[in-house]
């Protein structure tokens, strides 16, 4: 199983909210700093789970604490963890601001390139993978922020395969360009108040070509 979790100040992480607290014993990381538990066979997303899993996983010694974690069991969070981690759900409100856009454009180039292909495969070999492709596609929405991700994709399993693939096809396709483009709401602020030159220099690969093409139409 992969968990997220946020670094507390005493490098400590917690599977779930109040519950016990686990220490980082690998390489140091910042509080505040989000990580992923890669933790294989972990039953369920609870502290008695993970006691268990410690047992299973670490030899116990004569000086060791049943509540440490190795280098081997955990390292920065990136945004493509969030696709099949356990508790992802529950940081979805916070991506945008812990990833930048070119994050979301290169995760959604990956892994939305990749379902295409294999939407494409399947409307021509097998139809009956819609169903698994359309989960992997609502965690990809789930993950970029495309707004009533879970109602879209809802609608689109009630169809016929072949009309599932269809549709998944398309709303890939436009998540995929979405990505591309730069926010709504940074865009309003843009607009208010452009920035310097000394400030452009430092934007994004999405706001750089945003704004070429912007310079482009107006000069």
């Amino acid at each position: 199983m992969r968990v997220i979790a946020v670094v507390e100040p005493l490098r400590e992480v917690r599977l779930v909210p109040d519950g016990v607290t686990y220490e980082l014993l690998g390489v140091p990381i910042e509080p505040g700093a989000h990580v992923v538990l890669e933790l294989p066979g972990l039953a369920e997303l609870t502290d008695s789970a993970m006691t268990r899993w410690l047992a299973a996983h670490h030899h116990s010694g004569e000086h060791r604490v049943p509540t440490e974690l190795f280098g081997g069991d955990y390292r920065l969070a990136t945004l493509a963890d969030f696709l099949d981690a356990a508790n992802a759900r529950a940081f979805a409100a916070r991506l945008p601001a812990l990833f930048g856009q070119d994050a979301h454009e290169q995760l959604a180039n990956a892994e939305g390139g990749q379902l295409l292909r294999e939407v494409r495969a399947a409307l021509d070999e097998d139809p009956a993978a819609a169903r698994a492709i359309g989960e992997r596609a609502r965690r990809l929405a789930r993950v970029l922020g495309v707004p009533r991700a879970d109602d879209v994709c809802d609608e689109l399993a009630r169809l016929h395969d072949v009309e599932h693939l269809m549709g998944l096809e398309h709303a890939i396709g436009r998540w995929v360009a979405a990505a591309s483009r730069p926010r709504a709401g940074e865009l309003a602020a843009l607009a208010a108040a452009p920035p310097a030159d000394a400030v452009s220099a430092g934007i994004s690969r999405v706001w750089y070509r945003w704004w070429w093409a912007f310079a482009w139409a107006v000069t």
